[in-house]
């Protein structure tokens, strides 16, 4: 097949067929989040551990020494000393411990949600091209093969360390060999280290140009995970052009978001790469792998419901507001259960924050945005969706990502709260905080019920396609939710400072 054809198969999946496709990636992206609960509840756990040993305040008075510092000039030698002090008295064997499980376990989910997502995104393409439910598909192949597709992962990663582990190892022995006086010896040794770093390099590419169809072989051709890589490994012989195409194209992916990223940067829009690259771009490649490898081409006719349609359709958005309005009127005790998280959240935080004096004036809250917050505007609206995404798709392992989530959330805006003045706080968080808070509220309340339909799903209580419906139903729920998240961006970059001056004026003449 033609690289074209499969690389427009790419692009016409997320146009014709979002609705399929879109719902997958973002499900994919948010199971990677959920390495980040044990990371915020270790964070949590810290923090708790060092009050009980009555050194929070010493830690929070040497940050804010730290800061004024930095602000009047002071030596960063003292400043970082007198840092590095307060830390060593303040970590514990227990802080470690604590710091060392969670990182192991945030990378044992990492390992799993990666073999999960692999799986479950070809299996949802392919699903696609053969003119049925994507999400069903995708669902069933994540089902059906995570296994040999964590096989695959865990070859790689023993592949790429053995490979790096045995250059150190010849790296070193050269070391001990190197001759001549202290510069010679010097300008040799780093020139051997230069050499062996892009071998490094270099091998690393090969690894994973080997790998580089070893999702499509286990999903496509239902191979193990051994047979798999081989098969994969074998396409450089059988056929090559496949491989060169592919090269190719991911070469040209990665000029495109270098070069987006810094379109993106100088206009400060930076946010919307997160997009481009976690879900827009590695869609468009599996697209083109997947089809390239099958031999299937994209057709637009469909006779599947949940294919039908997608966000660039006529009137997607009034449906996906009206899907909003029907889960917050279904789903209850869901979406309280979500405000209860945040509230305990921000109890906790106010708590621990409230006895600390941080002045701070609406005016600098303008000033930091700017004099025309155009980008601040785009990062706002795009980082917040991207949460609520997080919250909603992450919740779907038992609800425990979207608890932690809507915890720690509510725990900083909690400790904000206790740490400024209240009126300051109310005044400048009240504005937009009225839509942007009951939107994460929706999306926190749309995980703990997709957590809900995996505990049924387990049970044996709900079906593979009523599980693809609610995946489908979560993603008409995000998207209803742009809207509001927009909005609240716009009052909060453009009309905040305004409004909060105006609202602290009011308040100073009543009193």
């Amino acid at each position: 097949m033609p690289a074209i054809r499969a690389l427009r198969t790419g692009l016409r999946l997320l146009t014709a067929r979002s609705s399929a496709i879109l719902p997958v990636y973002l499900l994919a992206t948010g199971l990677y989040g959920v390495a980040r609960a044990p990371i915020i509840i270790a964070g949590l756990l810290t923090v708790w551990i060092i009050d009980q040993n009555g050194q929070l305040g010493t830690l929070i008075d040497t940050i804010n020494q730290a800061r004024e510092g930095s602000a009047t000039g002071s030596d960063p030698a003292v400043v970082t000393q007198a840092m590095n002090e307060t830390l060593g008295s303040i970590i514990t064997p227990a802080i470690i411990l604590v710091i060392a499980v969670s990182v192991i376990l945030a990378i044992a989910i990492i390992v799993v949600s990666s073999a999960l997502n692999g799986a479950m995104t070809v299996g949802a393409i392919i699903g696609v091209l053969n003119d049925v439910n994507g999400i069903e598909s995708g669902l069933k192949s994540a089902k059906q093969h995570w296994r040999a597709m964590l096989i695959v992962r865990l070859v790689f990663a023993v592949s790429v360390i053995s490979a790096l582990g045995l250059l150190a190892v010849i790296r070193i022995g050269f070391g001990f060999g190197i001759a001549g006086d202290g510069t010679t010896a010097g300008v040799i040794s780093t020139l051997i280290s230069v050499l062996f770093g892009l071998v490094g390099i270099v091998g690393v590419v090969v690894i994973w140009v080997l790998f580089a169809f070893a999702e499509q072989a286990v999903v496509i051709d239902n191979q193990s995970g051994t047979e798999a890589v081989a098969q994969s490994a074998r396409l450089p012989m059988h056929r090559p052009r496949l491989l060169i195409e592919y090269l190719m194209i991911t070469v040209g992916a990665i000029m495109f978001s270098i070069i987006a990223g810094r379109i993106a940067m100088f206009g400060g829009v930076s946010r919307l790469i997160t997009i481009i690259a976690l879900i827009i771009i590695p869609a468009v490649i599996d697209g083109f792998k997947t089809s390239a490898y099958a031999n299937q081409t994209f057709t637009d006719k469909s006779t599947s419901s949940l294919q039908q349609g997608g966000i660039w359709k006529r009137g997607a958005i009034n449906r996906s507001i009206r899907a909003v309005v029907r889960f917050m009127r279904e789903h209850p005790i869901a979406n309280l259960g979500s405000v209860g998280c945040l509230i305990i959240g921000g109890i906790i935080g106010w708590q621990k924050t409230m006895n600390i004096s941080t002045p701070v004036s609406v005016d600098n809250i303008g000033a930091s945005f700017g004099m025309f917050p155009f980008g601040v505007f785009i990062n706002l609206a795009v980082n917040n969706w991207l949460v609520a995404a997080g919250l909603a798709y992450g919740g779907i392992v038992v609800g425990v990502p979207a608890i932690v989530g809507l915890v720690f959330n509510g725990i900083i805006i909690g400790a904000v709260g206790g740490a400024v003045p209240q009126e300051v706080f109310i005044a400048s968080v009240a504005p937009h905080g009225i839509i942007e808070i009951p939107a994460i509220i929706v999306g926190g309340g749309t995980g703990l019920w997709l957590g809900s339909v995996l505990i049924r799903a387990v049970r044996g209580d709900v079906t593979t396609e009523s599980g693809a419906d609610a995946i489908y139903q979560a993603y008409q729920i995000l998207l209803g939710l742009i809207p509001f998240f927009i909005l609240a961006a716009f009052i909060e970059a453009f009309l905040t400072a305004s409004i909060a001056g105006l609202l602290l004026e009011m308040v100073a003449m009543i009193l």
